[in-house]
């Protein structure tokens, strides 16, 4: 039998989009009936992730996500997966609060880093993420994680609250000035530990094979995990 394999998107809605699409390029698929089936709930009432892990707000984002759990189960759902970085902070108790295979992300987007031979990336991804040392948590390769100092952390937190949140094209040279900064602090790759930066290689068709992206990662993991079953 097939896997039900559901999705938690929502964080952001257009991160939600742009996977979704992945999913389907990566399955090659000739007709309707060849692609993978999902079950998705995009659960925008997800309170922000950053804002609770920073202390700024009070409203736990695991209620929510535990929840949606529980609908992907009643659904049938086995396996399971949310389509953002920082939720990757709740993962130990979200696997307590289920039966589903929950899909990491995180420790996937390092396997590839680790694979691909690199050995010291740079980490784009939210304040939240950075605090929660959320690639750290996952950290099982031995890699070099290169956090960036504070004030190219704003740049990129600024990319994702205000462009990608709010459905603006973010400008390239903004996107090139960080990659130059990892560059120059000696990684030789970046991750994109954010679904919502994947909008933005999306948007400005950045392909480079050292640009390690979370969200094509899973997308391609969910592709596999349905084919070989």
């Amino acid at each position: 039998m097939k896997p039900k394999i559901g999705i938690i998107g929502g964080m952001g809605p257009l991160a939600t989009t742009i996977f979704l699409k992945k999913v389907i390029d990566c399955t090659n698929a000739r007709i309707d009936q060849d692609n993978v089936p999902l079950a998705i709930i995009n659960d925008t009432i997800v309170p922000d992730r950053t804002a609770f892990l920073l202390g700024k707000s009070t409203d736990n984002p695991l209620t929510y996500l535990i929840k949606d759990m529980h609908d992907l189960e009643a659904l049938g759902c086995n396996y399971a997966s949310m389509i953002c970085n920082t939720s990757h902070s709740f993962y130990e108790e979200l696997k307590e609060n289920t039966n589903m295979q929950l899909i990491n992300m995180v420790e996937l987007t390092l396997e590839e880093v680790k694979n691909k031979g690199y050995n010291r990336p740079g980490l784009m991804a939210t304040d939240g993420t950075i605090k929660a040392q959320v690639y750290d948590k996952f950290n099982k390769y031995d890699l070099d994680i290169i956090i960036p100092e504070v004030s190219i952390q704003k740049e990129i937190n600024e990319l994702i609250y205000d462009y990608v949140k709010k459905n603006i094209k973010a400008p390239e040279y903004k996107f090139i000035d960080i990659i130059e900064y990892f560059k120059s602090s000696g990684c030789d790759s970046i991750i994109l530990g954010c679904t919502e930066l994947s909008v933005i290689v999306d948007d400005l068709n950045i392909q480079k094979d050292n640009i390690i992206d979370s969200t094509t990662i899973l997308a391609d993991k969910i592709v596999k995990i349905y084919k070989s079953s």
